[in-house]
C-alpha cells in the first residue's frame, strides 16, 4: 500500500500548512507506554473491523439501509486519502464512523479527518447529508458516541479546500496546528522562532509588543 503524503488523519495540520506534509520526517521512537497504548488501540480497531464490539454493532443496526463497508481505502488524489473504519452509503444520508481509543477528546463537530473521508467518497454516493461519527469508549465523556451532520455542499467545499492545500508550495505557516506537525524538526519557521523565544525570555514582559506576545502564545500552544 502506497503512503499518502496528505493523509486524512493529519488533515487538521496540513490543511493549514502544506509544508508539514511535504517535509514530514519519520516518527521518533516512542516511549514504552506510548507504544503499548498504540498497540492496544490497534487491537481494538481490529475488533471493530471484525464486528466484535457489541456497542458498535448495535449502533450500526439503527442506521439507514445501505451497503456497509469496513476498513475502506479512499482517495481524493493520488497522494491524499486514508482508510475509513466504517462507512454506510445510504442515498439520503451516508454515515462515516471513526473509532478513537485514547482519552484525548476527539470531537465529531467539523472533524477534518472524517470530512476528508467524506470528500473522497463524494463520487461513491449521491447523498445530500453526511453523518460524521466518533466512537470513543475510553474517553472522558459518559457517552462514547459523538455525531455531526454536514450537507453535501459543506463536504464539497471541504474538498476544494483540500485541493488548494495539497497544491500549495508556499513557505510554512506557523500556528496552533504546529503542535502536531511532523516536519517540526526541519521547519525554517521553527528555527526562526527558537531564536525569537531566547531573545524574548531575556526581556521584561511589559517591553514586549502585542505582536510579540501573540507570537509567544502561539508557540506555547504549539508546543504545549
Amino acid at each position: 500500500m502506497s503512503h499518502d503524503i496528505f493523509n486524512a488523519s493529519s488533515t487538521a495540520t496540513w490543511i493549514e500548512c502544506s509544508y508539514s506534509a511535504l517535509h514530514a520526517v519519520p516518527d521518533p521512537p516512542k516511549k514504552a507506554s506510548t507504544a503499548e497504548a498504540a498497540e492496544a488501540g490497534t487491537a481494538k480497531h481490529a475488533e471493530m473491523e471484525a464486528g466484535r464490539i457489541p456497542d458498535v454493532e448495535a449502533f450500526l443496526a439503527q442506521l439507514e439501509d445501505g451497503p456497509l463497508e469496513r476498513e475502506v481505502r479512499v482517495r481524493i488524489t493520488e497522494n491524499c486519502g486514508g482508510t475509513i473504519d466504517i462507512r454506510k452509503l445510504n442515498p439520503y444520508i451516508s454515515t462515516f464512523i471513526d473509532g478513537k481509543f485514547g482519552k484525548w477528546d476527539v470531537p465529531a463537530f467539523h472533524n477534518l479527518q472524517i470530512l476528508t473521508y467524506e470528500a473522497a467518497s463524494l463520487k461513491d454516493t449521491s447523498a445530500e447529508w453526511f453523518r460524521a461519527v466518533i466512537y470513543q469508549p475510553d474517553g472522558l465523556d459518559e457517552n462514547p458516541w459523538k455525531q455531526w451532520v454536514a450537507s453535501r455542499n459543506e463536504v464539497e467545499a471541504h474538498k476544494m479546500r483540500v485541493l488548494r492545500a495539497i497544491a500549495d508550495r508556499s513557505a510554512p505557516k506557523p500556528g496552533p496546528h504546529c503542535r502536531w506537525c511532523k516536519a517540526f524538526q526541519v521547519c525554517p519557521a521553527m528555527h526562526t522562532d527558537a531564536g525569537f523565544v531566547m531573545g524574548a525570555m531575556s526581556r521584561h514582559i511589559e517591553d514586549l509588543t502585542t505582536q510579540e506576545l501573540v507570537r509567544l502564545l502561539r508557540l506555547i500552544r504549539a508546543l504545549g
